[in-house]
This record gives C-alpha cells, structure tokens and sequence, in this order.
C-alpha cells in the first residue's frame, strides 16, 4: 500500500503514480502502518454508520425488504388461486423474515456469525463489526435469489 504525497489517496503497491493526481507516490508503507491506515478506514466506515444510526434503514434495505414482501404475499395467494404445491407457503414465510431482517436492521443480529464472534478476556461478546453486518445484509440477498429460484423451479417443473 502506497500514499500519494500530493493528494493523499491510498493506491496499490505496483503503481507508481497516483491515479486521482497523477502525483508521485510515497515509499511502499510497513506493515504497522499498512493496518493502521486500514483501522483508520474501518473507523470512518463505522463512523459514518453509526451517525446515522443503527435503525437507519439504506435503499438496499428498502428495496429487499420491499421486494421480500411482495414475494412474501405472492407465495402466499399464488398457490391458493392457481393451486400450486403448498411448499411455496414455506417460501412465503422466508420470504417473510428476509423482509423483517431488512426493515428492521436490529433483527440482523439475530443472525448468527458463522465463527466471527469475538470473546474478550471478561467474558462479554464483541459488538459485530460494521463488515459482518453488511455480509449478513449480501447473504440475504443470496438467500432472496436462492428462494426465488427454488420457487419458480416448484411453479414450472412441479
């Protein structure tokens, strides 16, 4: 990692001008500072999230909770009026919490972290990163598409 002495931009190691500036770069940076500017970013990322507040809800919260929802009823009614496999209820109900997760950010730490808990020396838990929270949020994303397909796989094949 290298630090542009003009603009301050951070760039890779193989370059040898700032993209931004077209400035010099500095030296290639050690290890301690290297984590250090990475600590830095990782600060001003949860920063700028916590100001906004933990219940603060972004577009991508908006549109999977919006879009869960409506695959939610659709899983609902669907199979009444068509007569479809009553699996897809199940799918309803999914589809059902991948909207509870998204409009209600609190609810994302119900979701257990897959060996990303920390335990401090007394014995309390870490708060969960701003990181973990955002994979929590992509693999709900990945869980909509997964359940989506699985549904449309029962509604043609079935």
């Amino acid at each position: 990692m290298k630090i542009c002495n003009y603009c301050g931009k951070i760039e890779s190691d193989r370059r040898f001008f700032c993209k931004k500036c077209s400035g010099k770069l500095g030296p290639k940076l050690s290890k301690e500072e290297e984590q250090e500017v990475r600590n830095r970013i990782d600060e001003s990322i949860e920063e700028s999230v916590l100001r906004k507040g933990p219940d603060h809800l972004y577009i991508p919260d908006i549109i999977l909770g919006t879009i869960s929802f409506l695959l939610c009823v659709a899983s609902f009614v669907c199979p009444i009026i068509f007569n479809l496999s009553p699996f897809i209820f199940v799918c309803g109900l999914i589809y059902a919490a991948i909207a509870l997760f998204a409009f209600a950010p609190w609810a994302a730490s119900l979701i257990p972290s897959k060996g990303r808990n920390v335990i401090v020396e007394s014995g309390a838990e870490a708060n969960p990163t701003v990181r973990d929270i955002i994979m929590k949020k992509v693999g709900l994303w990945y869980v909509m598409i997964f359940m989506t397909l699985v549904v449309l796989f029962f509604i043609f094949f079935y």
